[in-house]
C-alpha cells in the first residue's frame, strides 16, 4: 500500500463532494448551472432586497402574578 493513501482518500472524498454539489444543482434547477457559469456576480446578488428588521412582540406583559416578576413573595 502507498504511503499516500490518506492523500489520494481525501482527494476522493472532495471530488465525490463536488459531484454530489453539481448533481444536486442539476436536479433541482438546470438552468441555475448555466447562470452561474455564465455571470457568477449577478447569480450571488439576492434577487429581492433583504427584509428589514422589525420588532414583533412575543411576549406577553410582565405583572405582578407573573412567575418571573422577581419580586419577593409570601407564602400566605
Amino acid at each position: 500500500m502507498s504511503a499516500h493513501w490518506i492523500e489520494y482518500a481525501t482527494l476522493a472524498a472532495t471530488v465525490a463532494g463536488l459531484v454530489a454539489v453539481l448533481a444536486e444543482i442539476l436536479v433541482r434547477s438546470p438552468s441555475a448551472l448555466a447562470e452561474m457559469v455564465r455571470d457568477v456576480r449577478a447569480f450571488a446578488e439576492p434577487s429581492r432586497p433583504t427584509p428589514t428588521f422589525r420588532a414583533i412582540k412575543t411576549q406577553a406583559p410582565v405583572t405582578s402574578a407573573a412567575a418571573n416578576a422577581n419580586e419577593l413573595r409570601h407564602a400566605a
